[in-house]
């Protein structure tokens, strides 16, 4: 609906403008118009123009309008425009709209407070370290190999893998939400002197992996990473599914519709949304959410241990001991003494991989 250059009725002007002779100079630039229609609905027009001053004090109407196309927004803007947002507000607070208008409008802002929402969630939840960040020589040294393989969704992906010779236990290890693969050599060589070989998997975004990472993506990465032991000739009684931190809602996600010999769980979450309250209470929840362990825990029926520290500055233990309650039978867990988050391989010593090779030999292979 294009925009009109005439004057508009005398009911829908608004009163400061009533000194102005016209609303639009006599050869205006070409404006750049944007039609937005809602609702498929039959019904008369209610037009509402909104001022708007650009630098050379023309004023381009806006306008709302309901017609058989359905309710929208009708808008005039030039690069040069600049949004005076007082009349602006005056008009819209002194517009006459129906009950279905108002419903449109606000449906519309919520859609886009939805939508902005997750796009934040992303930002605040994942601060992943591309290529070449980080200590890429390590595979070289410690005799990891490079592993490729793609997504459900096409998505190309990088993973590490640490081979132990003569173990026919795998570990596929999900880490958390910050860094990438290099950042977890430690992590891989402690599991390797446990007795199981590791797949340290990047998701998409992190490392050399393509994409951006989202929950819905790092899910789909977790299943492809799974795919690719079973490929190398593994069976799902030789996995074990170990999470670090985020890591660990992935796991459960993973654990809770793929079969696999037991799942181990550092540091872990109940939700992301439970964390965010801790931090920004209120406000935190609306914004982030998301990475649900607890609810899907419940459909985990392996072997769990759990290690999370009592000092943890980040994931309070009180998440950890949370989901714990959650889970199934067999079940243990490991409270690390001043164990932090960032920290928790450092204070559990030289424990850590008596701990995990006592798991291992719990497990029964299916």
């Amino acid at each position: 609906m294009p925009i009109r250059r005439s004057m508009p009725d005398e009911d829908h002007r608004p009163a400061y403008s009533r000194t102005t002779e016209t609303w639009l100079p006599l050869n205006p630039p070409q404006p750049y118009v944007t039609n937005a229609p809602l609702f498929a609905r039959r019904r008369p027009p209610v037009v509402t123009y909104l001022l708007i001053k650009n630098r050379k004090k023309c004023r381009i109407p806006l306008r709302l309008w309901n017609s058989d196309r359905g309710f929208g927004f009708q808008v005039a803007l030039r690069k040069s425009t600049t949004l005076h947002w007082k009349p602006y507000l005056r008009v819209i607070l002194s517009a006459k709209l129906n009950w279905r208008t108002l419903a449109g409008v606000s449906i519309l802002a919520a859609l886009i407070a939805f939508i902005m929402s997750g796009c934040l969630a992303n930002h605040l939840i994942f601060y992943p370290s591309r290529y070449p960040q980080g200590d890429w020589d390590a595979a070289r040294r410690e005799g990891a190999e490079d592993r490729w393989f793609n997504a459900k969704d096409g998505t190309k992906l990088n993973a590490w893998w640490f081979p132990a010779a003569g173990s026919r236990r795998v570990t596929l290890f999900l880490h958390g939400n910050a860094g990438n693969v290099t950042d977890r050599v430690d992590h891989a060589q402690r599991i390797r002197e446990a007795g199981s070989a590791v797949l340290v998997l990047d998701y998409r975004g992190f490392g050399k992996s393509e994409g951006r990472p989202n929950e819905k993506g790092v899910y789909q990465d977790a299943d492809a990473a799974y795919d690719q032991l079973m490929r190398e000739g593994f069976r799902a009684g030789d996995i074990v599914v170990h999470g670090e931190s985020l890591g660990t809602a992935i796991a459960v996600d993973l654990a809770s519709r793929r079969p696999c010999a037991g799942l181990i769980l550092e540091s872990p979450l109940s939700s992301v949304q439970e964390i965010a309250a801790t931090v920004v209470p209120w406000i935190g929840p609306i914004f982030v959410r998301g990475f649900n362990a607890r609810s899907k825990i419940g459909n985990v029926h392996v072997p769990l241990l759990t290690i999370h520290g009592n000092r943890d500055d980040i994931v309070p233990f009180l998440h950890g001991r949370k989901l714990f309650a959650a889970a199934n039978e067999p079940k243990e867990l490991w409270e690390v003494p001043g164990g932090t988050h960032n920290e928790l391989l450092v204070a559990t010593g030289a424990e850590y991989v008596p701990r995990l090779r006592g798991f291992y030999s719990r497990l029964t292979r299916r």
